[in-house]
């Protein structure tokens, strides 16, 4: 998926143990993303990688990601 779109996504650790992080999008970037996909985030600050999507919620978006912790990281451009 690539967009134009500027100051779009979040990342945010779900705890510190549990291998899982999510992505929020300011809307529903990630409708047509499945459980079990792999996503590749480039062009952060500290968060570039390709990624298994373990759920999708809140109406696409927000995806879960099986990985390292991420770090907090609002508002990319």
């Amino acid at each position: 998926m690539t967009t134009e779109a500027k100051n779009w996504l979040s990342f945010s650790r779900v705890d510190g143990t549990s291998g899982l992080s999510s992505v929020t999008a300011t809307s529903g970037e990630f409708a047509n993303v499945t459980a079990g996909a792999t996503i590749t985030i480039s062009d952060t600050t500290t968060n570039d990688g390709t990624y298994t999507v373990s759920a999708v919620r809140e109406s696409g978006t927000i995806i879960d990601i099986v990985t390292k912790q991420l770090k907090h990281q609002r508002a990319i451009s």
